[in-house]
């Protein structure tokens, strides 16, 4: 609403991440049931993570974590929905509070690749896979 609320009444009991995306952002780890969660949004920024074209095509699979949480697919989402799988060429932009993030990314060959990365308040910060 105006004042910024939001009800959501359909989530089984379970715990959850929570990204909550507007004038900043911020991330939280919810139990439900709960009456209420106050959310304080910080200064957010741009990840972007580039991973390449792959010969022979395959896709790749990317998880995002900011000291062990990990940022989920979609605003609302458990930890099993933590992981893009993408194909090479497409980028994966995501608004996140600002500060440090390991990108975690796995190339259809299977070589884990790990790349810390600094995303500053109302700017993007860009990793390039290999």
């Amino acid at each position: 609403d105006r004042e910024g609320r939001a009800t959501v009444t359909t989530l089984p009991p379970g715990t959850y991440t929570l990204l909550v995306i507007g004038r900043g952002a911020a991330l939280l780890g919810v139990t439900v049931p709960t009456l209420e969660v106050p959310v304080l949004l910080q200064p957010a920024g741009r990840l972007i993570v580039m991973p390449p074209v792959e010969r022979g095509g395959g896709s790749w699979r990317v998880r995002v974590t900011t000291g062990g949480v990990a940022v989920p697919v979609s605003p609302w989402a458990n930890p099993a929905r933590s992981e893009w799988v993408t194909p090479g060429g497409n980028p994966l932009a995501l608004r996140v509070p600002a500060g440090s993030y390991v990108v975690e990314a796995i190339p259809p060959s299977g070589t884990v690749q790990q790349h810390q990365v600094i995303v500053p308040p109302d700017g993007a910060a860009t990793v390039l896979l290999e």
